[in-house]
């Protein structure tokens, strides 16, 4: 079967599941850009093992904005299967208008997407770019509402794990006491208990929430955010605060982000929108409890309240401290949320997520000339 994906940048996340796609299919990738603005391109073509990556020349704009005609070139009509998931960008519009106008079915896949208020004509070009696909790609009940908003019919909406990890990034059993103990020794780590936040320091990410929110948090609780070059906001909430016990890293490898996630109590991403948040994926994969917010699409669909952690309404200081103080003083409840959290991921994989892609694909009828 011959693939063709259409998306904006080569995010390592996709790039490992274009791998694992690619051992089952002739893949073809095509990307807009090689990385968002700012942001240091870490592309090189070893990367695509199993699929064939090709770069369009683009006029690029914005953080992520791109336009190329190129892909008005292309013969879609020698693919079997076509996947477009970045529907709002103008180089991939102008894709959709020509498959619409040629009549060639196509599959829409949305990481997510939130219900707000537009005005009529935002609405109405929505509606223009979303309807029309033969089957939706779904990440949650959310994403779904959302299509179906934007006209897509409900009987062609697939839910598929979105994730960014193989399975063997997940724990079977969660370590234990002593081992946690350990690992905050090797990370200068001082204190008794650490609370771990993962993500770019910007205002979404909800970070000086968390630290208004932990200013009188006991002194045997360290905070960890990891994500970039600390802002002076955030080193003003601390100082004004007399908080000790903050520290602030950098990005940093995966394989040093992953021990902050195995010496860590307890994750929270106090977010004030994310269309996904893979950050839960992986903390959940390490049974870390979670605590993220209303405006998070991977807490809604995976966590519930005392079973996999706590959903909080965004902003909300109060209701952030007294969850975070609940957990960090309950040891049962932690260990308890840390094996359903363990639980729930195990199908959060690429292997899962190309199993159910390949299922949609092999689909005749819907997705058939």
């Amino acid at each position: 079967m011959k693939v063709l994906w259409l998306t904006n940048m080569p995010t390592i996340y996709r790039v490992y599941f274009f791998n694992e796609l690619g051992k089952y299919c002739n893949l073809d990738v095509i990307f807009e850009r090689y990385c968002a603005t700012g942001v240091p391109n870490r592309w090189n073509d070893s990367l695509a093992k199993n699929f064939n990556a090709k770069f369009l020349n683009t006029k690029n704009f914005g953080r992520e904005g791109s336009i190329s005609f190129g892909l008005l070139k292309l013969n879609y009509r020698e693919y079997d299967r076509i996947i477009i998931s970045s529907y709002s960008s103008p180089t991939e519009i102008l894709a959709l208008i020509k498959l619409k106008l040629i009549r060639k079915k196509y599959i829409l896949e949305v990481d997510g997407g939130m219900i707000k208020r537009e005005i009529f004509i935002h609405k109405l070009l929505k509606k223009f770019l979303i309807s029309g696909a033969s089957i939706y790609f779904s990440t949650s009940e959310m994403t779904s509402k959302y299509l179906m908003y934007y006209g897509a019919q409900k009987n062609k909406i697939v839910k598929y794990n979105f994730t960014s990890l193989y399975k063997k990034d997940i724990l079977q059993d969660p370590i234990g006491i002593d081992e946690k103990k350990d690992l905050k020794k090797k990370l200068a780590i001082k204190t008794d208990k650490l609370i771990l936040a993962v993500g770019q320091f910007i205002y979404r990410k909800g970070f000086d929430v968390l630290l208004n929110a932990y200013k009188d948090l006991s002194n045997d609780v360290s905070i960890c955010l990891i994500g970039g070059e600390v802002t002076n906001e955030y080193k003003n909430i601390v100082k004004t605060n007399y908080m000790k016990n903050v520290i602030f890293i950098d990005n940093i490898s995966k394989e040093k982000l992953v021990q902050y996630y195995l010496a860590a109590d307890l994750f929270v991403l106090p977010t004030r929108e994310d269309i996904w948040g893979l950050v839960i994926n992986e903390a959940m994969a390490k049974g870390l409890p979670i605590i993220t917010t209303d405006k998070c699409i991977a807490g809604i669909e995976l966590v519930k309240d005392f079973e996999n952690g706590f959903i909080v309404p965004a902003d909300s200081e109060s209701e952030l401290l007294k969850l975070t103080n609940l957990l960090l003083n309950d040891e049962y409840l932690r260990r308890r949320i840390s094996l359903n959290n363990l639980i729930k991921i195990r199908n959060y994989t690429f292997e899962k997520m190309v199993e159910q892609h390949l299922q949609i694909f092999s689909r005749e009828g819907d997705i058939d000339e």
